[in-house]
């Protein structure tokens, strides 16, 4: 049972390298369909070989950087999340949002998105993880934000917890150090 323990003061999650390596390994097959669609794109007839050739290069660079991030986190020896008197420290993906502290933490919501279910925490605050992010995943955390009404996600997916037991370890210790949300 995940839920916080009585006078427990900190909990980490460990990610799940079984997991990781089956997204790492689901992430190679796409690489190896965009290699394939690029090498053919000139020889089918069914679609102009430009379009084949675009959309084999978007698959390659998604799931290129998919495969960098879940390789990285494969050879992470730290926790995908923390949970402690001052708040969560998301590390359970590409996009994780880092330090969030229980102050800033306004509400929960369970959000499913294309049949993966994750915790979308509002925030007081929203621009400011937006700004702390860079690169690919600054974008992909103002997505989140535009989309999904916080930029702030987290899934069990990479963890070694399932969903509910995420859910439920969250809100129990937000109960004990946060604001009501």
């Amino acid at each position: 049972m995940a839920e916080a323990a009585l006078g427990e003061t900190r909990r980490e999650v460990p990610l799940s390298k079984g997991k990781l390596v089956a997204i790492l390994l689901g992430c190679v097959g796409f690489l190896a369909l965009a290699v394939w669609l690029w090498t053919i794109a000139d020889v089918q007839a069914r679609y102009p070989g430009l379009y084949v050739k675009t959309v084999a290069g978007v698959v390659f660079v998604v799931f290129g950087w998919m495969g960098a991030v879940t390789l990285g986190s494969c050879l992470d020896r730290s926790p995908g999340l923390i949970l402690d008197a001052e708040g969560i420290v998301d590390n359970a993906s590409g996009v994780g949002a880092g330090r969030i502290a229980w102050s800033e933490i306004t509400g929960f919501r369970v959000v499913t998105i294309r049949a993966q279910t994750s915790l979308a925490i509002d925030v007081t605050d929203p621009e400011r993880f937006v700004r702390r992010a860079s690169g690919v995943r600054r974008w992909l955390v103002r997505l989140n934000w535009e989309y999904f009404g916080t930029p702030v996600h987290i899934g069990s997916q990479a963890l070694q917890i399932g969903f509910p037991e995420l859910v439920e370890l969250v809100r129990g210790f937000h109960g004990r150090y946060g604001r009501p949300a």
